[in-house]
């Protein structure tokens, strides 16, 4: 269920809603980090909203995040620019 802050997100299509949607398209490498020497990584939030926006049916479900093959894929793919914690939270069902 979405929250009235992702809702609003959602309605803006603010830099959260942005990044969601970047990550949703495989296309994490243009958020802009203002930092062109650093890569953005993507937090527990990005995958969060990205997961609320799938369960909304706002957004196509590219990310399956209760199929242990899926997360594997995606983790393999992002490793790099997943944060630690991102990663920890992606694999916790499965532990």
């Amino acid at each position: 269920m979405l929250t009235a802050s992702d809702c609003r997100s959602v309605i803006w299509h603010d830099a959260r809603y942005q990044r969601a949607i970047k990550l949703l398209q495989d296309d994490w490498q243009s958020v802009d980090t203002g930092n062109p020497l650093m890569s953005e990584l993507i937090m527990i939030t990005d995958l969060q909203f990205v997961q609320a926006l799938q369960s909304a049916k706002l957004v196509p479900e590219k990310i399956d995040f209760v199929n242990y093959t899926a997360v594997m894929r995606f983790l393999n793919q992002h490793r790099r620019v997943l944060s630690t914690a991102s990663q920890q939270w992606l694999t916790q069902n499965f532990k």
